[in-house]
């Protein structure tokens, strides 16, 4: 864990990586008395990973919502009709003379 501890005079910087009470008795090569650890420390590694944890919550969103879909009730939520033009999605082809170069198109006829 990177921490800082400021004041308007100084700046603590402190990088600590977490021990298990068993790697200090280790280090000091005798049994140290520790407390044990209680709970979740702020820099303890998770030991399960946390690619298994994703996968546990893919698994159960996608029970969730098949099992919602599966008792969800027969009813017409949206009724919405719409068209769509022939040309949806293709440029207007633009008039050429026999040379092959574009013919200017007229604007079209306004009423007055």
């Amino acid at each position: 864990m990177l921490s800082i501890e400021a004041t308007k005079s100084e700046q603590n910087w402190s990088l600590s990586t977490y021990l298990t009470t068993k790697d200090i008795d280790k280090t000091f090569g005798k049994p140290m008395g520790l407390a044990r650890p209680i709970g979740v420390g702020p820099n303890q590694p998770y030991g399960a990973g946390f690619g298994s944890v994703m996968a546990l919550v893919t698994v159960a969103f996608f029970a969730v919502g098949i099992g919602k879909c599966a008792t969800a009730p027969e009813a017409e939520k949206l009724r919405q009709p719409f068209a769509v033009p022939m040309n949806a999605g293709k440029p207007t082809p633009t008039p050429v003379d026999s040379s092959g170069a574009p013919t200017p198109v007229a604007a079209p006829c306004q009423r007055r």
